[in-house]
């Protein structure tokens, strides 16, 4: 078996990729930069997509790529619905012209439920979305033209709607990284912030631990996870 990972060299995208690799999946990669088993492509750019999906013939595709700044996106509204829309619809586009049937799982975010107070509470999927900011408008459109292409199309797509998580190896700057910093240089660790040591984990999942978008059969097609 063979997937695909677009965003293969961010935070999500390395656990993904050695998830996949431990259950026996080939794994290649679409990023920015081209890298070990990890093809530098345009997700924006339609023509290349089916390109690099008919030359690499997938079994999985997980798309992770994406603008995922919701502050960024007041900044950038325009960017974030072409990068996180448009690069979706261009996947998925290729993937029906190669084979409909494959399994493809698009990565949502549980800001697409908006405000749910100031303590939170539990939400399922059934729950309804009140998308407040353009990142989450963004995922919500992406989520609702997956809904086209499987109604249409009878394409075979999971869509999550993941809640934060954090761990060792992500960038300085996200929330979860800064708190983490903090810790560490207020603990008996003063001062030293190590990285890629232990996970730290912050009332959310560790993208590992929580199992993030799953394998490709833990979601029916068409669900929301």
């Amino acid at each position: 078996m063979r997937a695909l990972i677009t965003g293969s060299q961010g935070f999500v995208g390395k656990y993904l990729r050695r998830e996949l690799e431990e259950n026996g999946y080939e794994v290649l990669g679409i990023d920015l930069q081209a890298g070990p088993d990890t093809i530098q492509a345009d997700l924006l750019a339609p023509e290349q997509m089916k390109e690099v999906v008919s030359q690499t013939k997938p079994n999985a595709v997980f798309h992770l790529a994406g603008q995922a700044d919701v502050a960024r996106s007041w900044k950038i509204p325009q960017k974030t619905m072409e990068i996180n829309v448009i690069a979706a619809v261009n996947l998925m586009e290729a993937v029906r012209a190669f084979d409909p049937s494959m399994r493809m799982v698009l990565v949502g975010s549980s800001d697409q439920y908006g405000n749910l107070g100031e303590e939170g509470r539990l939400v399922s999927e059934t729950l309804e979305t009140h998308p407040q900011t353009p990142y989450a408008v963004s995922k919500k459109a992406q989520e609702e033209m997956a809904r086209v292409y499987v109604r249409a199309y009878g394409m075979n797509i999971c869509m999550t709607r993941s809640f934060n998580h954090g761990g060792a190896g992500q960038r300085l700057g996200v929330p979860h990284s800064r708190l983490c910093v903090r810790n560490c240089k207020g603990g008996a660790g003063r001062g030293k912030v190590a990285e890629g040591g232990q996970p730290y984990l912050p009332p959310g999942l560790h993208p590992r631990e929580g199992r993030g978008p799953g394998l490709p059969d833990d979601c029916g097609e068409g669900e929301t996870r």
